[in-house]
């Protein structure tokens, strides 16, 4: 989970190597998760389903095996937060750990493709090896193993927040452990690159960089910043994400106010690396044509659903619409002037209201 404004380039803690990134890369500013739940938004990562969609409904989409056919070396490195395993959907490697096994800030133990990996030098009361240089140096590893191949590769990282340890951190706000995370974050970011560049790898690498969801649902006036969070998962804290795109090739977009969701990231990793597959029914739309300064934004508007229906959403433009089972009318916010929803002003644009109902 990361906050919209967790990270310095976002008016957050301080993050260099996450701010250079984003200096030499290009930094959206209306990024969205699938959904308030980490496993619901990496299911619309890896399936381009909207946020509308039910988390596991039927789809024959899906990226990895995408990015697998079209010669891509496929691998996930982290914590997976669906059911199953990364290699039952196409990841040819997979070191880290599953949503049903508990994580450790020193893990005692590891997931190697399907074996299990005892840690030794983090039994009983010796730790010697962390969660983050035990992926780290994975990362390395793989890398390593990557330049002396002639295939492409496709790496997926994810870093297990401080709230996912089984021993994590009790009693300390969750602002206080989300700017932990952001620099422990900035850290890892650092030894990837340096990875990236002792393997000679950097010139021909495309880094993107985001949270999977925001900060979990709270009650109505929990804040991140300017963005609250609200109990029924759909709010702007819940939901925005900071997210950023470095390539070796420069675009003319530095910073980019296009609406955009975890869903378009599959057609973005589709075309970039040239897979010949068209996958028909998509939601997302390819993130290429606003990078290279061709287009300012590729959808007209962002939609979710919680699964169990009691909430709905959507984005257009600058207005903001929630729809709550348990109320009788629709709730607008100008994000543009009021980005913490605070004030309903569905009576006074009854056209806008019209206008972000479905027909």
């Amino acid at each position: 989970r990361v906050g919209f404004s967790d990270w310095g380039c976002y008016g957050g803690t301080s993050t260099p190597t996450i701010d250079k990134l984003a200096d030499d890369g290009v930094r959206f500013t209306n990024f969205y998760a699938g959904g308030s739940d980490p496993e619901k938004s990496l299911w619309c990562l890896t399936t381009s389903a909207h946020g509308g969609h039910v988390l596991g409904s039927r789809t024959t989409r899906n990226l990895y095996d995408a990015m697998w056919l079209g010669g891509y070396a496929t691998a996930f490195i982290g914590l997976w937060k669906q059911s199953g395993s990364p290699l039952d959907i196409g990841a040819e490697e997979f070191v880290g750990f599953l949503s049903k096994t508990p994580v450790s800030s020193f893990p005692e133990e590891v997931a190697v493709d399907r074996a299990t990996l005892r840690i030794l030098a983090n039994r009983g009361e010796s730790k010697k090896f962390s969660c983050d240089q035990l992926l780290a140096n994975e990362v390395k590893t793989y890398l390593d193993r990557a330049r002396r191949t002639p295939r492409q590769f496709f790496l997926h990282v994810v870093l297990p927040s401080q709230a996912s340890f089984q021993n994590g951190p009790k009693g300390r706000a969750p602002t206080d452990i989300r700017t932990d995370d952001a620099q422990r974050l900035d850290q890892f970011m650092a030894s990837l690159l340096q990875a990236l560049e002792q393997t000679g790898l950097a010139h021909r690498s495309v880094i993107l960089l985001t949270g999977l969801s925001g900060i979990p649902p709270e009650s109505d006036g929990a804040q991140n910043s300017e963005w609250s969070s609200k109990t029924h998962g759909l709010a702007e804290g819940n939901l925005r994400l900071p997210f950023i795109i470095r390539s070796p090739r420069r675009f003319p977009v530095k910073e980019s106010p296009a609406l955009a969701a975890m869903w378009d990231l599959y057609p973005t990793f589709l075309e970039w690396g040239v897979v010949q597959r068209r996958v028909p029914g998509m939601n997302g739309a390819s993130l290429i044509p606003i990078l290279r300064g061709e287009e300012k934004s590729r959808q007209e508007l962002l939609y979710w659903r919680t699964d169990d229906g009691a909430a709905q959403a959507v984005r257009r433009e600058e207005w903001k619409a929630v729809y709550l089972a348990t109320e009788k009318s629709l709730r607008l916010y100008n994000l543009s002037q009021d980005p913490g929803e605070t004030t309903n002003v569905a009576q006074e644009h009854p056209k806008v209201v019209e206008r972000m109902l479905a027909k």
